[in-house]
């Protein structure tokens, strides 16, 4: 039984059209909680542990599973059928603050301005262009190079992965996932006929190379990213050339190009390791150049700048990475000396080459950094941009050879603000500010925007920062929503969602845990929480939240959090460790069990996984550390009644995290709870039809939004 033929059984129970039949209970009583059925068939790992895990048996295909899921869609119709007007109040709320039309600010590259537009009613963005002449003058209509009306017709799910345009500017090469898998098809485009012209299916990322050929990396049978191809615009797919594949089960590939589009790169990656390839850009099909082979703990990405490769790497005990350069010969025999040197405690996340300037991209304790330096002389000076914690995105900066950087920057209580900075006169410009929509007025001046620090177990200082409106009283009683991911060295993110909005105007306390294992504070902030250090990242997390008590901002029954994918582990940790700290856990795609998940080879991100979390076959404390902080493990301790209301939403065709995740999870809670007296907490499960990994586009987010927002409300009352 494959995981697709589980996914499709999964979903046809979701569709079945039966559970309309039961909204007549919605006004009459209850409906009995769903009752997964038990199983026992203990394994034993390391000769030692025996676990009884009584859902195993939902891992697989059967009629029990039919019928429990059953249950649960029912059970959560109810339930919505009962906050419908809660529900609804909030979908118009949320929905009025969506722009009807929307325009993003352009951006020049050669020939054309390039900008996105939202239509009336439309999830998506059409991205077009226009001709403009020397002077940056228009002299042609819009073209649109990308609707995504158009290129969604016949499916009822849609993402775009990217754009780019050809050299030539005459062709548009798209990659779309059309199933929520992950797996995408490239599509080319003629922009004068705005026909697609060819297809290529079954592809992770494309690149175009310089003489007008694609390069694509393709999924295995595993649907795990191994091989690249290299594609002539018209040939059948059997015809591609093979230009690598990858043997190394922990190491993915995907493909990229330098900014100057004189190569194409081949970048074999695992969580630990970097192997990259050159590809000439005007002769794709010469032998790759090896830039470094790979060794183990040593990650690098390359670029090229007028004859220089620049090496961004962690190599020579530099954790937070630096930049070397070396000039380029033709070949692998590369001279690396120092360009930008590393400073620990400020990793360098990207960098961004321009003809005469290079922006470097740092962060240190949560605040990023931009460093701009002048490439002939090494002259270097940072924006300054603030000391609070925001969020920063870099602009598309297409074009190589400008005099202007674009970036964007926010925060919870700052809408978006795009700016351009000046190179050569150190200027920043304010060149667009979104408008936010709705009512009540969204003024920034109305809500605080502050940094406090918790003090975790081991003494470790924790950044946690804060919004609230102006007038919240520090009285203990203010519903609380805290967020947290920690993982992957991953920053956390604190841009702006209007729809929070609806609770920080209905005086909640948002807040985020910045906590070890994410990016927001170092490399070794990150490495100190992987593998048998994960438990850094819970008790990060559960310091964050008694502090929040503790400075009586608010106290458990106020107190809701949430998390997504690896997110969800460490809130989901949290909340079966500490239970009497909350009222209330939203888990999103939810990575639940690592036990079950962690032992199984066969899942195709398994082995790439092995860096972050450790291997649990064949390493016993690895072992030991995950049945500590398991959250669907960590469940079967809970003896006490303090357990929180929970919601779990996951997506049935989600290729990263499997639904049962959340099944199994969501059992065993109604298990527990059927042998206590606390036959009052709201358990829910939310099973999603399409969508992979992520809930797609402003609608979507809406509706999913209005529900995790009812059900937080009726957390704290």
């Amino acid at each position: 039984f494959t995981r697709s033929q589980q996914q499709h059984f999964i979903k046809n129970i979701v569709n079945q059209k039966r559970f309309t039949s039961f909204s007549f209970l919605w006004k009459n009583g209850k409906i009995p909680k769903p009752q997964p059925k038990l199983s026992s068939s203990p394994p034993i790992y390391h000769n030692t542990y025996t676990i009884n895990d009584e859902f195993s048996w939902m891992q697989q295909r059967s009629k029990e599973l039919d019928k429990y899921l059953s249950d649960e869609t029912k059970y959560l119709e109810w339930w919505e059928g009962k906050q419908k007007i809660g529900i609804s109040n909030f979908v118009k709320e949320l929905k009025d603050r969506i722009p009807q039309t929307q325009n993003t600010i352009s951006e020049k590259n050669k020939n054309y301005i390039y900008y996105s537009k939202r239509k009336e009613h439309s999830d998506g963005w059409v991205i077009c262009r226009k001709k403009v002449n020397n002077k940056n003058e228009i002299i042609e209509d819009e073209e649109i190079i990308m609707d995504p009306d158009i290129e969604s017709a016949g499916f009822n799910y849609f993402n775009l992965g990217s754009c780019s345009v050809s050299d030539d500017e005459k062709f548009a090469l798209l990659t779309v996932e059309l199933h929520g898998n992950d797996e995408f098809e490239l599509r080319v485009k003629c922009l004068k006929t705005k026909k697609t012209i060819d297809k290529v299916e079954g592809i992770f990322f494309a690149q175009w190379c310089s003489d007008g050929s694609i390069i694509y990396a393709k999924f295995d049978q595993r649907h795990k990213p191994n091989k690249v191809y290299r594609h002539v615009v018209g040939d059948d797919q059997s015809k591609d050339q093979l230009l690598f594949e990858e043997f190394d089960p922990s190491s993915i590939v995907y493909v990229s190009r330098t900014k100057d589009g004189m190569f194409g790169v081949i970048s074999s990656i695992s969580r630990s390791s970097t192997e990259t390839r050159l590809i000439r850009g005007n002769d794709p099909t010469a032998k790759p150049i090896i830039v470094q082979s790979r060794q183990k703990n040593i990650s690098y990405t390359i670029e090229h700048s007028q004859g220089f490769l620049y090496k961004m790497t962690d190599e020579d005990n530099s954790p937070d990475f630096k930049v070397l350069r070396a000039e380029f010969k033709g070949n692998d025999n590369l001279e690396w000396t120092e360009f930008v040197p590393e400073e620990k405690g400020a990793r360098i996340e990207s960098y961004d080459f321009f003809e005469e300037y290079v922006v470097v991209q740092k962060r240190k304790l949560c605040i990023p950094l931009i460093q701009v330096i002048n490439i002939s002389n090494k002259e270097s000076h940072f924006i300054n941009i603030g000391s609070q914690p925001f969020s920063f995105e870099n602009g598309a900066n297409q074009d190589y050879y400008s005099k202007t950087y674009r970036f964007s920057m926010s925060s919870v209580v700052r809408s978006n603000e795009v700016y351009d900075y000046n190179f050569e006169k150190r200027t920043l410009t304010l060149v667009h500010k979104d408008k936010i929509f709705g009512a009540p007025i969204f003024y920034p001046s109305q809500f605080i925007w502050k940094q406090e620090f918790s003090e975790s177990k081991d003494g470790t200082k924790v950044p946690i920062s804060i919004a609230h409106h102006a007038e919240c009283e520090l009285n203990s009683k203010n519903p609380t929503l805290i967020m947290g991911y920690g993982a992957y060295g991953t920053p956390t993110s604190v841009s702006f969602d209007s729809n929070l909005l609806s609770l920080l105007q209905r005086k909640w306390i948002i807040s985020f845990a910045h906590v070890r294992g994410g990016g927001d504070n170092g490399t070794n902030w990150y490495k100190s929480a992987t593998k048998s250090g994960k438990h850094l990242s819970i008790d990060d997390f559960i310091s964050c939240v008694e502090l929040l008590h503790k400075l009586n901002y608010t106290s458990p029954q106020y107190t809701c959090a949430m998390g997504g994918s690896a997110g969800a582990l460490l809130v989901g940790s949290a909340s079966t460790q500490r239970p009497e700290l909350f009222s209330g856990i939203i888990l999103k795609a939810p990575f639940l069990d690592m036990i079950n998940s962690m032992m199984d080879t066969n899942h195709p991100l398994t082995n790439f996984e092995f860096d972050e979390w450790g291997n649990p076959i064949e390493e016993k404390k690895i072992f030991e550390a995950m049945l500590e902080y398991c959250p669907y493990h960590h469940l079967s301790k809970m003896t006490n009644t303090d357990i929180p209301n929970y919601l779990l939403s996951c997506a049935i065709d989600d290729p990263r995290v499997p639904s049962w995740h959340a099944i199994k999870f969501v059992s065993r809670l109604r298990r527990i709870l059927a042998n206590t007296n606390n036959h009052n907490k709201t358990i829910l499960l939310r099973l999603l039809d399409g969508g992979g990994h992520y809930v797609g586009g402003q609608y979507g987010n809406l509706s999913e939004n209005a529900i995790f927002y009812q059900f937080l409300s009726k957390c704290v009352e």
